[in-house]
């Protein structure tokens, strides 16, 4: 699993999932007249709370009523997140939801013994769980907070559209479970098979040093390999992630409009939301919000190119560049000019399995995956 702070992502066993990682507690008795049957209308119930999660949950929060809420949102994506009760309900809901998905899947492929969270329940099948955190706080995150969360026993029901209420009871023990930094899953997704087994020459001297980049939605983590593999440079920078793209975006429209927060315009960009407002003089004028927001996008990039270059004398000494992430993916069009110009090779990772092609915001999860094929 890959907790990122605009989606988690989820591998199993190959099969992938990204959820939007929005959590809104409601009333047990709310009615939900239009997308109650819909297969993104997900809910939780964990200790006698419901949970309404994912794309249903996100956009429910544009809601005016709602924006005070989507404010509180805006804490979630903090790196203080990993302490609070939301988070823990999360981790919790979306694993299993993402199981829930994986049973559906394997009901699809006809094998002779599907995976069903039956056989879960009752400890017919082992699950290992892995985690993909911030390099720069990754111990401190995961001994303080995430690994206590997975080794609780986990007891909760999910609900998906109309379907019927499916029960988990999950008991993970500490040989079942394990954690990696996002920016390390990033690189080992570009230099592992699909068998956990190093690429041939993907280390060679010819791609040494390296510099890899996973920019995320709250971090960008950043780190360099020697020419004899050794990580010689590790960082989790926050100046260059997306959270503060929507930032800006969202102070430009504050003019005008002040109950737009950063967490509504990912959201609002995708749907191409048009905000109007009342002039002084009386007319009517609007901010289109993907336009605002791909301006701050190339804006972001070539910020983080000057720092990479000023940081890492010109890139001169580096042979090649891979970036991986969802906003790495988003950002790699505009940066890879200047590393054409420097005759650098650069590289998005976009993982492969199955023999298809997925994209980027993948790759963290992948990579963690195909380390975790050698681990449990």
């Amino acid at each position: 699993m890959d907790p990122g702070f605009d989606g988690c992502k989820v591998c199993i066993n190959g099969f992938l999932l990204n959820i939007p990682f929005s959590i809104y507690e409601i009333n047990k008795e709310t009615q939900f007249i239009t997308n109650s049957s819909s297969k993104d209308f997900i809910r939780s119930e964990v200790d006698g709370k419901m949970y309404l999660l994912g794309e249903e949950a996100k956009i429910s929060l544009l809601e005016k009523k709602q924006r005070e809420t989507a404010g509180q949102m805006d804490t979630f994506y903090t790196m203080g997140r990993f302490a609070s009760t939301e988070f823990k309900v999360a981790l919790k809901s979306f694993l299993g939801y993402a199981l829930y998905e994986y049973e559906q899947y394997c009901a699809t492929k006809n094998e002779k013994n599907p995976f069903t969270i039956k056989a879960l329940n009752t400890g017919k099948v082992e699950l290992n769980v892995g985690i993909a955190l911030p390099h720069s706080q990754k111990d401190e995150i995961w001994e303080n907070n995430v690994k206590a969360i997975l080794l609780e026993p986990m007891d909760f029901t999910i609900r998906v559209g109309a379907s019927e209420p499916v029960d988990f009871h999950i008991k993970l023990s500490e040989e079942n479970i394990g954690m990696n930094s996002q920016v390390l899953s990033a690189m080992y997704c570009a230099i592992l098979d699909e068998k956990g087994k190093v690429k041939e020459g993907s280390l060679s001297r010819t791609a040494l040093p390296m510099l890899v980049i996973d920019a995320g939605y709250l971090t960008v983590g950043i780190f360099l390999l020697s020419r004899t593999g050794q990580v010689v440079f590790a960082k989790s920078n926050q100046e260059f992630a997306m959270h503060n793209v929507n930032e800006r975006t969202a102070n430009i429209i504050k003019q005008h409009i002040s109950n737009v927060t950063s967490y509504n315009i990912e959201t609002l960009a995708k749907d191409n939301e048009e905000l109007y407002y009342k002039k002084d003089n009386g007319e009517y004028d609007y901010y289109n919000v993907a336009e605002l927001r791909k301006a701050e996008i190339e804006r972001a990039a070539t910020n983080l190119t000057s720092y990479l270059v000023k940081e890492f004398d010109d890139l001169l000494d580096i042979k090649s560049i891979i970036m991986a992430g969802g906003t790495g993916e988003k950002y790699f069009e505009h940066m890879k000019p200047a590393f054409d110009l420097r005759k650098r090779t650069s590289l998005l990772v976009e993982p492969e399995l199955d023999g298809e092609t997925y994209d980027s915001v993948y790759a963290v999860v992948v990579g963690l995956y195909r380390t975790m094929l050698t681990s449990f």
